[in-house]
This record gives C-alpha cells, sequence and structure tokens, in this order.
C-alpha cells in the first residue's frame, strides 16, 4: 500500500481550536481523490480530484486522537482509478459549512483501485487517524447501512444469540413415551425443535436427556390427541428448571393451519446451508437497494444545481419446493446480487437495484434501474429510482427518492419504505437518507437513498438496504 504524508490542514487547525473552546467536532465523510500533489497539504482546502465519497462507518476515539473509518464498496466504483487523495471532512459548529479538516497525498505512487468490473473482493475497511487533542465533543455522522464490527465484538455480540438459538432434538418413540436426546449442558429456558417420529397421542408422556418432563400448552392444558402426526416439525420451549415441555406450534398437528411460514434461517452473506430436516421450505432471495447519486452545486455558474437520483430497490423471488435433510445449497449474497446454487446450478436469483446518478452542472442524475428476479414460483422485479431535480444557481436542488415497493403480499421481510431524496436548505448541505427502519426486521430490504443537492458543496446520496436469503418452515 502506497504511503499517504497526513497533515490537518489550516482549515482543520481552526476547527481544532473551537473544539478546544467547547464546540463539537463533528467528521461527516472520507473523500479518496486521485490527483498527485507535492505542495504544503496544510494549504489544501479541497481534495482535488474527488472519486469516491464514503460515508462514515464507525468513529474510534484514543488518547488525543480518534480513528474514522469507512466502507469502500468495490461495486460502485463505476471506473478504476488510482487513489492518491485522502481528505476527512467535518462540520464547522459556526457556519454549518463543511471543511477539509485532514488531507494527505502519496504524490506520484498511488494504489489501483478496481472498478465494479475488474474488483475481486467486495469490500475494502478505509481508515484515517488524526490528531483532536483535548477537545470535549467529537462525533461523526453514522451511515446505519455501512456501520461494521471486528470479528473479536461480532463474535461477543453473537454469543447470547448462539446460546438462545433453537436446538435440535431427537425424538425416539417407545410405547407412549418421546424420548428427546440432545439438550446436554444448557439449561434454563431453551427454544427446541424436533421431527416426530410417530404420532401424539392423548396421555402419552415426555422425557429430555432420560428425565420426566410435563408437556404443557401456552394456556398450562396439556396436549391433546394428534397434535401432532409422525414426520411434522414440532417446535416449543424447554424449562429445564421446572421440568416442562412447553409447545409453541406442531408441523403436522392443527395448532396452525396449512400453509402457516415460520423463519428456519436468515443469510446476511455468503454461506454453505445444510438442509436440517426433511420437510417444506420456502425460499426467499431479496436483492439490495442501490444507493443514491450526489447532488452538484454550481456557485458562480449560470447552470443551474442539480440533485442526484435515487436508488433504484431490488427484486426479490420466493420458491416452494420439498428438501431432504442433508441437502446442501450455496446461499450467496453480494453486493450484486442474492442467489442460491444447489450442485453448482442456480436455483433462483434476485439482483440490486442499480444506483442513482450524480447529478452535474445543469443536469440531474437519473434514478437508478430496477433489480430482476427470476428462477422463483413468483419473481418481482424491483422498480426505478426517481431523477434528481434542477434549481437556480445559488438555491438547493432536489434529490430523487429512493425507490418504494409497491408489491402486494409482501413477505414479513421486506418493508416498503424507501430513502427520502435530499432537499438543499438556506446554508446546509443536506444529504440523502437511507431507508434505514430501526422497527423492522434485521433483514429488511427497501430501496435506495436519494442524492441531495448543496449550496456549498455536494449533497451525499446515501446507501440502499442490503440484500439477504430467507428460509422458511412450511407448517401444516
Amino acid at each position: 500500500m502506497a504511503a499517504f504524508q497526513l497533515s490537518i490542514t489550516q482549515k482543520g487547525m481552526d476547527l481544532l481550536a473551537k473544539g478546544l473552546s467547547g464546540s463539537e467536532i463533528r467528521f461527516l465523510s472520507l473523500v479518496m481523490g486521485d490527483s498527485a500533489y507535492t505542495g504544503s497539504l496544510t494549504a489544501v482546502t479541497a481534495v482535488i480530484s474527488p472519486r469516491m465519497t464514503l460515508p462514515i462507518s464507525r468513529l474510534i476515539p484514543g488518547s488525543g486522537q480518534v480513528t474514522v473509518k469507512g466502507v469502500l464498496r468495490f461495486g460502485e466504483v463505476e471506473e478504476g482509478f488510482f487513489w492518491r487523495e485522502i481528505g476527512l471532512m467535518a462540520r464547522d459548529p459556526d457556519t454549518e459549512a463543511q471543511v477539509l479538516y485532514a488531507y494527505g497525498n502519496t504524490g506520484a505512487e498511488g494504489d489501483y483501485i478496481p472498478g465494479a468490473g475488474e474488483a475481486t473482493l467486495d469490500e475494502r475497511v478505509i481508515q484515517l487517524t488524526v490528531a483532536v487533542g483535548e477537545a470535549s465533543s467529537v462525533t461523526a455522522q453514522l451511515d446505519p447501512s455501512a456501520l461494521f464490527v471486528e470479528q473479536s465484538e461480532l463474535e461477543e455480540a453473537l454469543s447470547p444469540l448462539r446460546e438462545a438459538a433453537i436446538l435440535t432434538l431427537t425424538c425416539t418413540t417407545e410405547g407412549t413415551t418421546h424420548a428427546l436426546t440432545g439438550l446436554g449442558e444448557r439449561t434454563g429456558l431453551v427454544p427446541f425443535q424436533f421431527a416426530a417420529d410417530a404420532a401424539f397421542a392423548g396421555g402419552n408422556s415426555f422425557t429430555v436427556d432420560g428425565t420426566a418432563y410435563t408437556a404443557c400448552l401456552p394456556d398450562g392444558s396439556q396436549p391433546g390427541e394428534g397434535f401432532f402426526s409422525a414426520g411434522g416439525i414440532v417446535t416449543g420451549v424447554l424449562d429445564t428448571g421446572n421440568k416442562t415441555v412447553n409447545f409453541k406450534a406442531a408441523g403436522g398437528g392443527s395448532s396452525f393451519p396449512a400453509g402457516t411460514y415460520a423463519l428456519c434461517k436468515g443469510f446476511r452473506e455468503t454461506e454453505m446451508w445444510t438442509v436440517p430436516s426433511t420437510g417444506l421450505y420456502r425460499l426467499i432471495c431479496i436483492g439490495r437497494g442501490g444507493t443514491g447519486g450526489n447532488g452538484v452545486y454550481t456557485s458562480g455558474q449560470s447552470k443551474p444545481n442539480a440533485g442526484g437520483g435515487g436508488g433504484g430497490s431490488g427484486g426479490w423471488c420466493a420458491k416452494t419446493l420439498t428438501l431432504t435433510a442433508g441437502e446442501t445449497y450455496r446461499m450467496q449474497v453480494t453486493i450484486s446480487s442474492s442467489r442460491i446454487i444447489k450442485d453448482s446450478k442456480l436455483v433462483m436469483e434476485a439482483t440490486r437495484g442499480q444506483n442513482g446518478g450524480f447529478g452535474a452542472a445543469g443536469t440531474p442524475g437519473k434514478g437508478g434501474a430496477a433489480g430482476t428476479a427470476s428462477g422463483g414460483d413468483e419473481n418481482h422485479d424491483g422498480f426505478p429510482g426517481e431523477d434528481g431535480g434542477l434549481a437556480a444557481s445559488g438555491t438547493g436542488a432536489v434529490g430523487g427518492n429512493g425507490a418504494a415497493t409497491d408489491w402486494e403480499n409482501l413477505p414479513q421481510y421486506l418493508h416498503s419504505g424507501y430513502g427520502v431524496g435530499a432537499f438543499q436548505g438556506e446554508n446546509t448541505t443536506i444529504n440523502g437518507q437511507s431507508p434505514y427502519n430501526p422497527s423492522c426486521f434485521s433483514l429488511a430490504m427497501g430501496a435506495g437513498g436519494g442524492g441531495g443537492g448543496a449550496r456549498n458543496s455536494g449533497g451525499i446520496g446515501q446507501s440502499g438496504s442490503p440484500g439477504c436469503i430467507v428460509v422458511e418452515y412450511v407448517l401444516g
């Protein structure tokens, strides 16, 4: 990797002085450029030849300094370039203007950043460490769609979730006793599932790893005749303290109507999946939403300001089929698409919505094209993002909205939200919004954010919702 010469700029030193006096230092974005520069780094006021603007994904405080991280998605690099410049943008608390806090340059050297068609990796973490002295309030404008954690932090966060994961037990019926095995050292309230090897008859009993347990329904009563059938997928919660088997549903019984869906597993990144038990499943592929394009401000020029285009929404498709225990499928989730592959053959695929176009002087950005879907029993293409708007020089331009979704009978893992296009105010730089909805299930997919027009610099378009793959049981 080429070595950057890095310095806080004069504008950055002015902002640092305000921070040491009690004002907030708020970092906004990282900007990558390709211009070689050998002059005074402190005198630079803007990245000379900007190529990519990265939202901030993480801010790590240190002793008198902070580390700022962003994620470069190679699928969003339209044309390859040599990375020679790095700039850290911040907000002036007095004027609300964006200023270049720190600037780095490699001179004639530089790392080549491949375009979308050349890249072999999906993402790369870009980070910059800068001094902030004893400033009391140092923050960052974080992009929820670009947030990431280190592997050690991820493992720590997932540990309690793994403990609460559904435990698959083995059921062996002898006479009127259903013997469940596989609890091991788990204690407390333990979610479970098992495939019944025989039908349940009124008065049947249960043991768990050889210990007698009492069967209970949610109302406290005991299950009756035919509660589940042979081959049915049965779910519930074991209470190891009170020695009870608390049932929620029966795969072959009558507790739920036929065709009821229960979440089996979700995928946000590529991995192999082994079918846990033979039965009827529904597979859902959801494509990623496109990113909104940046706006442009044309101060002093005759051409009007222009907003960026909104990102297109990804497609989605679903397929219901009987799977056999032990079969393996490749669940491939990338920036470009969500795909299910069996024995090197494509089963189904949903592609991403395309990014919105950047605004140019006098020309608004075009909305991103819709994603597509294929291979399912039902296939739903996405919707294109809206085009950006124009405004007279000296005023703000409107960014295009990301694509909304108005499909009927949406799966529970999709939401119809979209990223709102930005409108530039009187003296501020306004960016687009992502379709981030914290109340939605974590696998939810929406559309791309709109790009914002701006008074002092181009407003930044925001990322769309991520793609995913969902596997459901079909009960009944």
